[in-house]
């Protein structure tokens, strides 16, 4: 009698922690859908706010734009930490963009930056840096759209949108020989 009763626990036991999994792997598969919905209305929104149609005419959309940045590596600051800490996440990157956004100037790992706002008036130099970005931005939506949609795919892997990531900020780094951010240095 006491062996049916245990292979009666073990079995609940096991019927209960299978349940436990599946659960916890639908969250987390909830969480990555709703992560990949975030940063691809936040890369839409950006391409949106940086449409080199509007030839960069409105200081405000350029604000919006630093603030949709911003907001991007907050969401993917939330991700790495709170939900699957295999995204690759560097915040100095996305800083560094923000940073060609403001009304000052500095250092930049030994480039010296103004500030697209930092005049008010937005130069050439700045308004090439901008398409630049806008057309690097609208590449990264590309990647990660399913195909002949114009919806985020949800099936991607986090390896995915690593590499989608970093061949982003590979370019957008300032220790890359061609940085776009050389451009803001001839001001």
């Amino acid at each position: 009698m006491r062996k049916y009763w245990l292979i009666l626990m073990v079995g609940v036991f096991l019927f209960i922690s299978i349940g436990i999994n599946v659960n916890y792997i639908s969250k987390q598969n909830d969480r990555k859908s709703d992560f990949l919905a975030r940063v691809y209305g936040g890369l839409q929104n950006i391409t949106i706010l940086l449409d080199p149609e509007t030839k960069y005419e409105n200081i405000e959309s350029i604000k919006n734009a630093k603030s949709e940045i911003q907001r991007l590596c907050d969401e993917t600051f939330y991700y790495h930490n709170y939900v699957d800490d295999d995204l690759y996440w560097n915040k100095m990157y996305f800083y560094q963009l923000v940073f060609t956004f403001s009304s000052g100037s500095g250092n930049l790992d030994g480039l010296h930056i103004s500030g697209i706002l930092e005049d008010g008036i937005i130069s050439d130099a700045e308004k090439n840096y901008l398409k630049a970005l806008y057309n690097d931005f609208n590449s990264l939506i590309n990647e990660m759209k399913e195909k002949n949609s114009n919806q985020v795919d949800l099936s991607s892997s986090i390896e995915q949108i690593n590499k989608y990531f970093n061949t982003f900020f590979f370019k957008w780094n300032t220790r890359s020989a061609d940085t776009p951010f050389k451009m803001l240095t001839n001001q």
